[in-house]
């Protein structure tokens, strides 16, 4: 099944037709891919994460997008109200404040233990995809790793690109992918 965008643009008198009209193509596996608009697709019958071996639903499954922005959204606002309970700045220091006082927030969390407050408080947390035995329980990811997704996720362009399992850039340069918890 291929989908095609509903326009073609093309250059007046010739055959040339640009990228943007065909955005769609069959994979080496048969699958559809879809437009950039509209996001990845999966093969029918699969789901988010089976091809690296992760449940469906329930412990261990890839966490929705909904789990992962509550998880952000709550990382945010604790990092704001730390920084209006500490500090008194004028408002371009109070901005780079919360935006440092989140980056620590999300790299001690997720070094240490696999998960950030928002992460907790959501059900869902960061596992190693390689070193992980069972995928239903969080862990340390190393400070490298974790270092390198809390640049990209402070950059949130890298967090919004995913792959057809849910999972961002920041996830896949670290090789890790966030799963529910409960």
């Amino acid at each position: 099944m291929t989908r095609i965008m509903a326009f073609d643009v093309r250059t007046e008198g010739t055959e040339a037709s640009t990228s943007l009209g065909r955005m769609v193509s069959k994979g080496e596996d048969g699958a559809g891919r879809s437009e950039w608009l509209t996001g990845p697709t999966l093969p029918e019958g699969s789901w988010p994460g089976r091809r690296l071996g992760l449940p469906q639903e329930g412990p261990g499954a890839v966490a929705s997008m909904l789990r992962r922005v509550g998880g952000i959204v709550i990382d945010w606002v604790l990092a704001i109200m730390i920084a209006n309970l500490a500090l008194d700045l004028d408002l371009l220091a109070m901005n780079i404040a919360i935006h440092s006082i989140f980056a620590v927030l999300y790299l001690l969390s997720v070094w240490l233990m696999g998960r950030t407050p928002g992460h907790l408080a959501m059900g869902i947390g960061v596992v190693d995809i390689e070193t992980r035995g069972t995928l239903a329980s969080t862990g340390p990811v190393g400070l490298l790793r974790a270092l390198v997704r809390t640049v990209l996720v402070c950059l949130v362009l890298p967090v919004v690109i995913a792959d057809p399992d849910g999972r961002g850039l920041h996830d896949l340069a670290t090789r890790t992918v966030v799963v529910r918890t409960r």
